[in-house]
């Protein structure tokens, strides 16, 4: 996905079935991307990236903020989530004001992201279904997004 940059006013992008897809901090520079589809992209474990600028996603990444659990015992969302003295300075601003579809289905490690796709104000449709380990308390935050009509959550297990 490295040169997708280059294509920044792409509006969908239909990933599906890329079980080898692992990173999608390369679609953060997609400002004008609409629709996404990542059903059944198995490793893909944070979402985070397509909540933020492509420079303050690259740099949690860098400061190991995405990993399961964060430097003070809690997972890494909440702690980015809080503004931890060690966590980058987001700029709320730069979250995605485009995207309006998201299909995350039978994403089956996704773990981090969840919570902060409230903060994707066009977002209209979210699908979590089979994402088992999403927690009820990261859907319940997602799904508070301030236009989403169509919220599809996980499958319980």
């Amino acid at each position: 996905l490295g040169g997708i940059g280059r294509c920044s006013m792409l509006r969908a992008v239909d990933l599906s079935d890329c079980t080898a897809l692992a990173d999608v901090r390369p679609l953060s520079a997609l400002h004008a991307l609409e629709a996404l589809d990542l059903s059944r992209c198995t490793l893909v474990e944070s979402v985070l990236p397509l909540t933020r600028c492509e420079q303050q996603a690259s740099a949690a990444w860098e400061q190991g903020l995405f990993v399961s659990q964060g430097f003070d015992g809690r997972d890494a969302a909440a702690n980015i989530l809080d503004m931890s003295p060690r966590a980058p300075a987001f700029d709320v601003a730069a979250c995605r004001r485009s995207l309006r579809w998201l299909s995350l289905s039978a994403c089956s490690s996704l773990r981090h992201g969840v919570e902060e796709l409230c903060e994707c104000v066009a977002l209209e449709h979210l699908d979590l279904s089979e994402c088992l380990e999403v927690t009820p308390k990261a859907c319940a935050a997602a799904s508070r997004a301030p236009s989403l009509r169509s919220f599809v959550w996980p499958d319980a297990a």
